[in-house]
């Protein structure tokens, strides 16, 4: 089996004409890669798992035995992924248990503990930077010379390399928030539009759909934030499309306010009433009315429209 995914890797890399080098940096050595793919060592799962997704695809099922040493690892890292898909961050003891249950990690799987540990790092302003520079240190392990500023055009990236990339665009644009720095604006909205275009390209699966869908929310308020109202609705819409179809409500509720905002901006009061009245709808029906009664008074304030909870058989 490991012989047939061996082929796969060379001959998807090459069909897509991608070299050694780049398909091996960080995560082995190009001549790691080559003896992989002419079949001299095996790579274990870990690996081909970093390298098919750097190729777009996922390891097909039963192509790569999971070491019986390994199994439960594997296995805490897909339940792990599963409560961050859902929204759930109370992932401490699953990490704690993924870090000794087995034998001593390699990079790759360092990188998915300490990187899933510097998400958990609070994002309040006073803990921004400490979170941006951890994260930065964990895409190290693979991307040795990444900064700020570097230019990412033609990097092949693994799962947990967008994973950070992603925190750290989010990151970098709440320290843009909260410190009003153009140096920090320019950064976020570089790298948040390249995550877009990355991704947009690759959805290998539903987790890669769940980032875009936040990502688009997150550039679609930064536009909104710039007072591209027209280009913030086009973002904004993709960022609602993207939630249904991933089933993040609260990024569809956020969604929906903020397009009755950028609406209003643009004068277009009814059409915005819609989108809050759904999303305020929406906040009662499953339990979180605080957002809806948080957001009410906000509406009032900014557009001069007042909704009243009680107009709401919620």
């Amino acid at each position: 089996m490991n012989y047939v995914a061996a082929m796969l890797v060379r001959d998807t890399r090459i069909e897509k004409g991608i070299s050694l080098e780049e398909l091996s940096y960080g995560i082995c050595t190009r001549s790691y890669l080559s003896k992989i793919e002419s079949g001299k060592v095996r790579m274990s799962y870990c690996l081909a798992e970093a390298l098919f997704y750097r190729l777009g695809m996922m390891v097909p099922d039963g192509i790569i035995a999971v070491k019986k040493s390994d199994r439960r690892r594997y296995n805490i890292k897909g339940e792990i992924s599963a409560k961050i898909s859902s929204g759930n961050n109370d992932i401490n003891e699953l990490l704690e248990e993924y870090a000794t249950c087995a034998k001593r990690m390699n990079k790759l799987e360092e990188q998915f503990y300490y990187g899933h540990k510097a998400i958990l790092i609070s994002t309040k302003n006073e803990y921004l930077q400490k979170r941006l520079e951890k994260l930065i240190e964990v895409l190290h392990i693979t991307m040795p010379d990444y900064e700020l500023k570097s230019d990412l055009k033609g990097k092949l990236l693994t799962h947990e390399e967008i994973m950070l990339l992603t925190n750290i665009s989010i990151t970098v644009f709440r320290i843009y928030e909260s410190k009003n720095e153009q140096n920090f604006r320019n950064i976020a909205y570089s790298l948040v539009n390249f995550l877009i275009d990355y991704q947009g390209k690759m959805f290998v699966n539903n987790l890669e759909r769940t980032n875009f869908a936040r990502l688009k929310y997150r550039l679609a308020f930064f536009e909104g934030l710039e007072r591209n109202f027209e280009s913030a609705l086009q973002c904004n819409r993709d960022s609602i499309i993207e939630s249904v179809y991933t089933k993040k409500i609260m990024t569809f509720i956020f969604g929906e306010f903020d397009r009755g905002s950028f609406l209003a901006e643009l004068g277009k009061i009814e059409e915005a009433k819609n989108y809050w009245q759904r999303a305020i709808i929406f906040s009662y029906s499953i339990g979180i009315g605080y957002l809806a009664d948080k957001v009410i008074p906000q509406i009032k304030d900014e557009f001069g429209y007042e909704f009243k909870k009680e107009d709401f058989n919620c």
